[in-house]
């Protein structure tokens, strides 16, 4: 059942992320919304999905400070999941300023 389950999430992030990006050449909103719901979804379920995105946050300042500004703004159950793309150096760089 588990596996049936992480396929159909896996399936369905994949839709919406396609979906999400044709609707964002469109006047239609909420592409913004489909491609972060399919992002989540495949992040949630998927290490190779998570190691692009943590990629693209590492090699992509603008990317990592977008998806920053969504983990800040977002739901915990959420921003839990957006956190575990987090470049590292952004983690050592907090704990530096947490502790002077």
């Amino acid at each position: 059942m588990r596996q049936f389950l992480n396929t159909f999430y896996i399936a369905i992030g994949l839709v919406l992320l396609s979906i999400g990006t044709a609707v964002m050449v469109t006047p239609i909103p909420g592409g913004i919304v489909m491609i972060s719901i399919g992002l989540f979804l495949l992040v949630k379920e998927s290490r190779f999905a998570k190691a692009i995105v943590f990629v693209l946050r590492r090699d992509n300042r603008p990317v990592n400070k977008a998806l920053s500004y969504i983990e800040a703004r977002a739901p915990r159950f959420f921003s839990r999941i957006i956190r575990r793309t987090r470049p590292l150096k952004a983690f050592a760089r907090r704990r530096r300023i947490a502790t002077a």
